[in-house]
């Protein structure tokens, strides 16, 4: 972010702050900082997101204010029933954060209800005065909002949508750079790990594109009328992605063959989604079209594979569907970006592949981060009623239920990252309570002192990186200093608030090692643990499983399953950049990365296999080899048990010998049973997919043999060392 803009987002917020904690010391409300505090949760700098995050703000304050309401009113006398049915509803709104790309409302629900459900008791209050002081803090929230909401607007204000579209025109850039990338090696250049540098970069794009629509839909009233057509455009952009990632993942099952030998249409394919990449960019930056989508004729040459192995013709038959279905999406995005960009606008069709959709099921690592933040809170609760004449009780609770929710969106944060802002943030407010204010006379003084402040936090901690670090700054400043029409000062104050830290902290600090370990090499071991069990679980699992005539428990399993294998390799990839150096032992890093990079393989080539099995054999003749590939993959399956347990324990040239007999003698049945007389009469379709499935379960050996020589490298004995850990 340049300076200018980092200025004038620093003083649009200064500016908002002074002005919506003047008003609510002019209508003399009771705790003025929580309309300031409003405003420092809001502060995000462009409009559509600031305007996002507020509205999103006013619905979780207002469903907080009624749930606050209701609890208080079922429970006035009974601690316990108050404490497990609060404690329920907060971990409820965590397990939420996860679900939505509304996270935001659900984490500010979960933080206020304690809030002022905790706080109307200190207070010694009930029924209509309760009533009236949950309905204050609604009301200074709402102030902070739309005081914020209006000089966003008024002052120099930035377009989200914008911001948005130049986000969507940079992740179709890197994804035909990636394209372009994958022509390149296919033709021989050295990749030189850059295909991997492209593909992460686009990852980090993508998963910024959600909040940053968000945003722009409230930023433009043509965003808002377009918007579930700029959602699937999201969603092709995502499966496009896959696709790439995948036919890039199956390169090396061509062992250097040319896919222009065999393929007629190879060249006139790249020429095709180049042009389609360069007029869909094009159209995002407001030009015409200048291509039409045309045919592609991926028609392969039966004389080029005549003297080839029936496992090269299964690789570049694999990589004909992979061609094919990008096609096919790159085709939808084409004409949904078309659509968006024409004059007309209409809703736009679903041009996905028609996939059966499986049932939503529960993640297990969402599940962890919520018995994490429960089991926070009842520590805190804990200590709070039984440890004599602790200070700022409501203070303690809230600022560990409000950094427990946080760090379910990044459970791999250790928590000693946290020690800097936090004592940084406690040290300026701190000093700006007990130095200046006692100073200050009238609010022109008080008002400058806030601008200052505000200022020098949003411009030191302007990058979107910190926004976690302008947030808690900001957060700090407001309830540290206290801002009240009767102010009253005391160092006792201070030292009392850096006392709830350091609660706070030894609380989180337990909480990472019961009664579930956060440390990042436990974490990892679980993660592949589940990852191998889950393509165990793939591999036996029967045909037609993404059928609604399989059993509604057995379509379940099969979704938790391969939800596992499709997001356990980025979870990782995120875990392992957190692995302290004793965890690692005599393991380089770049080990750890190439285990995660062919386990990510092996979630392509798993769910590749998963859909050429979705639809049963119309021959019966085939019955019998196929009965043939399932003892084959119960020996994977068997490989993969194994590794389940102990990662390195797999001998990878054993293994590979192993699974080299298989491939032999799975050739050789194919040789005889395509010799026979009845071979004519196998269906087209049936052939097809017969070599779809050897260049599955091929590519799956092969890459399972890649990780297990991955992980046999890695030193596991210091991972499962104990050691004390924060």
């Amino acid at each position: 972010m340049d300076r200018v803009t980092k200025f004038q987002e620093a003083f649009k917020t200064a500016l908002a702050l002074v002005i919506a904690v003047g008003i609510a010391l002019a209508m003399d409300w009771d705790k003025p900082y929580w309309a300031g505090l409003a405003v420092s949760m809001c502060s995000l700098g462009r409009v559509g997101d600031s305007l996002n995050k507020g509205l999103l703000r006013v619905f979780g304050t207002l469903a907080a204010v009624a749930v606050a309401l209701i609890l208080l009113s079922l429970f006035p006398q009974s601690r316990w029933s108050f404490l497990l049915a609060l404690s329920g509803y907060v971990a409820f709104c965590t397990y939420m954060m996860g679900s939505t790309t509304r996270w935001y409302f659900w984490m500010v629900t979960g933080v206020t209800v304690p809030i002022l459900t905790l706080s109307t008791l200190s207070a010694g209050v009930s029924g209509t005065a309760a009533f009236t002081l949950v309905s204050l803090r609604a009301q200074e929230t709402l102030l902070g909002i739309v005081v914020y909401s209006l000089v966003a607007v008024l002052v120099w204000p930035r377009s989200s949508r914008q911001t948005f579209e130049k986000a969507l025109q940079d992740l179709v850039g890197l994804e035909h750079r990636f394209f372009r990338g994958c022509i390149g090696v296919l033709h021989g250049h050295d990749d030189d790990g850059g295909l991997a540098k492209i593909r992460t970069q686009a990852i980090q794009s993508f998963t910024q594109l959600g909040s940053l629509l968000d945003g722009a839909e409230l930023d433009s009233y043509t965003m808002w009328e377009t918007r579930h057509e700029w959602r699937q455009c999201l969603r092709q952009l995502g499966d496009i992605g896959h696709a790439l990632d995948a036919w890039r993942m199956g390169f090396k099952d061509l062992q250097g063959l040319d896919p222009r030998d065999g393929m007629r249409g190879f060249q006139n394919f790249v020429e095709e989604i180049e042009a389609r990449f360069a007029a869909i960019e094009g159209m995002l930056m407001g030009q015409p079209p200048g291509h039409r989508p045309a045919a592609v004729d991926l028609t392969l040459d039966e004389r080029a594979f005549s003297d080839h192995p029936h496992f090269h013709r299964a690789a570049f038959l694999l990589a004909r569907n992979q061609m094919a279905a990008m096609e096919r999406k790159i085709r939808a995005l084409f004409q949904t970006v078309g659509d968006l960009r024409g004059s007309e606008r209409r809703r736009v069709a679903d041009r996905g592949d028609p996939h059966p959709a499986l049932p939503a099921v529960p993640d297990p690592d969402d599940l962890a981060s919520v018995a994490r933040q429960f089991a926070s809170l009842w520590l805190t609760f804990l200590a709070v009623i039984y440890v004599p004449d602790l200070p700022n009780t409501v203070a303690i609770v809230f600022v560990t239920n409000s950094i427990a929710m946080g760090l379910f969106t990044v459970p791999y944060v250790p928590v000693p990252m946290l020690f800097k802002p936090i004592f940084a943030g406690t040290l300026f407010a701190g000093l700006m309570y007990i130095v200046v204010m006692p100073h200050l006379s009238g609010y022109a003084a008080l008002g400058t002192m806030i601008f200052a402040a505000t200022f020098v936090i949003c411009y030191r901690f302007a990058e979107p990186q910190q926004t976690i670090g302008r947030s808690a700054g900001l957060a700090l400043f407001c309830v540290l200093t206290s801002i009240a029409n009767v102010q009253s000062y005391s160092f006792l104050k201070v030292v009392n608030f850096a006392l709830v830290f350091v609660l706070f902290f030894g609380v989180l600090i337990v909480t990472t090692h019961f009664p579930i370990s956060f440390r990042p090499e436990r974490v990892c071991l679980r993660m592949l643990a589940r990852f191998f069990r889950s393509s165990s679980f793939l591999l036996a699992a029967r045909d037609g499983l993404g059928h609604s005539g399989a059993g509604w428990w057995h379509r379940r399993q099969v979704a938790f399953h391969l939800q596992e294998i499709t997001r356990l390799p980025q979870k990782l990839a995120a875990w392992q950049r957190v692995l302290p150096k004793a965890a690692l032992g005599s393991t380089p890093p770049e080990k750890v990365q190439m285990l995660i990079a062919g386990l990510q393989d092996l979630s392509y080539r798993i769910q590749a296999l998963f859909e050429v099995r979705r639809q049963p054999p119309t021959d019966a003749g085939l019955d019998v080899f196929l009965g043939e590939l399932k003892s084959w993959a119960a020996g994977i399956q068997d490989v993969f048990d194994r590794l389940a347990e102990d990662p390195g324990s797999q001998v990878p040239e054993a293994l590979e010998k192993k699974l080299k007999a298989l491939l032999q003698r799975f050739e050789k049945h194919l040789e005889e049973m395509l010799a026979r007389p009845d071979t004519a009469t196998i269906a087209p379709e049936d052939g097809e997919r017969l070599y779809r499935l050897l260049g599955a379960y091929r590519g799956i050996s092969k890459t399972t043999v890649g990780c297990a020589a991955n992980a046999r490298a890695i030193d596991w004995a210091a991972w499962r060392e104990e050691r004390f850990s924060w």
